[in-house]
């Protein structure tokens, strides 16, 4: 008798936890703008203002620039970027660019957003911004998500645990003085170790 109400008693606290936690799950869905019931909304509108918070460094800068002329320079660039890869046309490209436009102040200009951003906050708009199921809309969408995911703050490096690597030897010698480094190993090839390792690896030699 005690071992069915225990059952039943856990049972049922385990069906309050699954409802409570997937109220929770899809909540938090919305919250970060994955869920699939509203993606182009929830990702796409709130992109610029993600760009500027994870992307940008801002508290590094010397110069403080407006967050408009900022996140434009990088969404340009990456749209750019796919025009020069192919992925675009130029009709797609100039849709997704911010353009420079006349202020309400004579003489300035400022720049105006691409309505790309706009529109996913609006069903009137009909406009294609990009080739439906291309590798552009792959790569936007995978951007748009990928900063949409919470991201855990990075450990700083002098908090970071060290570590050795022992590299096992058998009578190796591994140490060489300057002269043997120099010396030609064979009078034939006149090539010297130095030279030879420079050869096999001019990364780590340009970065020594």
């Amino acid at each position: 008798m005690y071992a069915t109400d225990m059952i039943l008693f856990f049972l049922d606290t385990y069906m309050w936890y699954i409802i409570v936690n997937t109220i929770f799950s899809v909540g938090r869905s919305f919250y970060l703008g994955i869920s699939i019931l509203t993606p182009w909304r929830n990702i796409f509108s709130r992109l610029p203002k993600r760009i500027y918070s994870k992307v940008l460094a801002t508290t590094d800068m010397e110069i403080k620039y407006k967050p408009k002329v900022l996140i434009s320079q990088v969404w340009n660039a990456i749209v750019i970027s796919m025009y020069r890869e192919h992925l675009l046309a130029i009709d797609h490209v100039q849709k997704l660019l911010y353009h420079q436009v006349p202020s309400d102040v004579e003489g300035k200009r400022t720049l105006r957003a691409p309505t790309f951003f706009v529109s996913q906050d609006d069903n009137n708009f009909t406009t294609e911004f990009f080739p439906k199921d291309s590798e552009a809309e792959r790569r936007i969408s995978f951007f748009a998500q990928s900063l949409a995911t919470p991201i855990p703050e990075p450990l700083p490096v002098d908090n970071m645990p060290t570590f050795t690597v022992f590299t096992p030897h058998y009578s190796e010698k591994i140490l060489l003085s300057l002269k043997e480094i120099i010396r030609e190993d064979d009078q034939f090839s006149r090539v010297t170790l130095l030279e030879y390792l420079k050869q096999l690896h001019p990364v780590e030699w340009d970065c020594f």
